[in-house]
């Protein structure tokens, strides 16, 4: 783009090989489908083999790759790294979206949150270092709303996001020069299938309903509402953007100015 030129923007990754960490079900799977429909090839990864191949075949395109891995160990997730990029031929974006989840803060939330949502991005980052800078290349984390603020019984989830964000500005820094950039979204209560809040609605209908009454847009979310953020940051029109995370909540996080 030249001086003064109107700026030409699109979604396109054709050409481009995306690695998935965390693509079987919910956000990680509408991630894949989204990033295959742009034409990328995409390499997926999560605990179960069978649910891998059942997304891999079903993605547009061709030259995808599965393998299963268990991301709670450094060691897996060097592992995963090195063939996913060497079936891909190299990595353009790192995506992770892998997650514990816990809603509970015992000693072993607290590890488990940290070891998948901290300490898994940050090992797979540095496993696809020089592949990324070789293509000046980028990485997309998934964070929470609940890093940003309270929610009960989240101790654990919240701080390992919040945790994330520190280190993926860290990290983002480090990197700055060599054109390889580091971001994350923050999405809000987000409704998939088979998802917390999908399960929630059946075991805890009331709560459910509360929640969905009490958000600004009077909904929850939904992947089609979040994927087009990473489709964003992963794409040159956020060339000039790292060390952030994105807020994906459709206001949530105001609700409580809102309502007051």
């Amino acid at each position: 783009m030249t001086q003064g030129s109107a700026p030409s923007w699109n979604f396109s990754f054709a050409g481009k090989r995306v690695l998935l960490a965390g693509g079987s079900r919910g956000l990680g799977k509408a991630a894949a489908e989204a990033f295959a429909a742009a034409g990328a090839r995409v390499a997926l990864g999560a605990r179960t083999a069978n649910v891998l191949a059942d997304v891999a075949k079903n993605l547009a395109g061709e030259g995808h790759f599965y393998r299963a891995a268990d991301f709670s160990s450094p060691d897996a997730c060097r592992e995963w790294a090195r063939e996913a990029q060497a079936a891909l031929g190299g990595v353009d974006l790192l995506v992770v979206t892998i997650t514990n989840g816990s809603s509970k803060s015992t000693q072993a939330d607290y590890e488990g949150c940290f070891q998948l949502d901290v300490l898994a991005p940050m090992m797979l980052l540095d496993a696809c270092r020089d592949a990324l800078i070789e293509t000046r290349g980028a990485a997309i984390f998934c964070s929470s709303r609940l890093a940003w603020e309270h929610w009960p019984n989240n101790a654990a989830y919240g701080a390992a996001k919040k945790a994330l964000e520190y280190a993926l500005r860290c990290a983002a820094a480090d990197l700055a020069k060599t054109g390889v950039r580091v971001n994350a979204i923050a999405p809000g209560s987000t409704m998939t299938e088979g998802g917390f809040w999908d399960r929630e609605q059946t075991v805890n209908p009331a709560r459910f309903a509360s929640v969905t009454a009490n958000q600004p847009a009077g909904r929850l979310g939904a992947p089609e509402d979040i994927i087009p953020a990473m489709l964003f940051l992963g794409s040159d029109a956020a060339r000039w953007i790292t060390g952030h995370t994105l807020l994906v909540d459709g206001g949530q996080t105001l609700a409580h100015f809102i309502q007051s």
